[in-house]
C-alpha cells in the first residue's frame, strides 16, 4: 500500500482514484502553515469588522444582515443543521472517500479557512477507513455543502452517538455487530 501525500497543489486523477480506494494520505510538511495562515483571516475577520459572507453575515436574503459576535456560533451551527437534509440511497464509498479527500486538498491549498484540526480529522479519517454514510441527493445545490454535513453532523456525535456507527466499509463492525451492509 502507498501513502498519497496531500500539498498545496492540484491532485492528480491517479492520486484522487487511489485514495477512493483506500490508500492512506499524511499531509504534507508545509500545509499546516498554509492552513493556519488561511484559518488566521477567518479569525482576525469579526475583529476587524469587514462584511464576509457568511462568516459575519447571514447568507441568502439575509447577505446584509450583519451577525453580532454572540451570533456567530449559533448562526455556523444553523447553516449546517439547516442544510443537513438528504435523501435517496448512500453514494457508494469511494465517491464519498473521494469527496472528502478533494475537500482535504482544498483545506491543505489554503482556500477554506477550517482549522488545522479539520485536516488532521480527514486525514485520520481516510486512514482509518471511516466513511461518513452520505445521501445521494443533498437539499441543496451550492457545491458540496449538503453533502458536507454528513462529516459535520459525524463530529457533533456526542449529541447523537449512533451518527458514528454508520460508516462503510462493509467489512467494520457496526452498532456491535458483523454488517454485509451500511448501518
Amino acid at each position: 500500500m502507498t501513502t498519497v501525500t496531500i500539498t498545496d497543489a492540484p491532485m492528480s486523477v491517479e492520486e484522487l482514484l487511489a485514495v477512493a480506494h483506500g490508500e492512506q494520505v499524511r499531509l504534507s510538511d508545509g500545509v499546516r502553515t498554509n492552513i493556519a495562515a488561511a484559518r488566521a483571516i477567518v479569525e482576525e475577520a469579526p475583529a476587524g469588522g469587514s462584511a464576509v459572507y457568511g462568516l459575519t453575515t447571514q447568507v441568502g436574503h439575509g447577505k446584509d444582515t450583519r451577525l453580532s459576535q454572540d451570533e456567530i456560533a449559533r448562526e455556523q451551527q444553523f447553516l449546517v443543521m439547516s442544510h443537513s437534509g438528504g435523501v435517496g440511497p448512500p453514494l457508494p464509498a469511494p465517491v464519498v472517500r473521494a469527496a472528502l479527500t478533494v475537500r482535504l486538498n482544498g483545506i491543505a491549498r489554503g482556500g477554506s479557512g477550517a482549522e488545522v484540526a479539520v485536516a488532521d480529522i480527514l486525514a485520520g479519517m481516510l486512514n482509518a477507513g471511516v466513511t461518513p454514510v452520505v445521501p445521494q441527493t443533498g437539499s441543496i445545490g451550492a457545491g458540496d455543502l449538503g453533502r458536507w454535513r454528513s462529516w459535520l453532523r459525524s463530529r457533533s456525535a456526542q449529541a447523537r452517538p449512533h451518527t458514528l456507527a454508520r460508516c462503510w466499509p462493509a467489512t467494520r463492525r457496526c452498532a456491535g455487530r458483523e454488517s454485509s451492509r451500511w448501518c
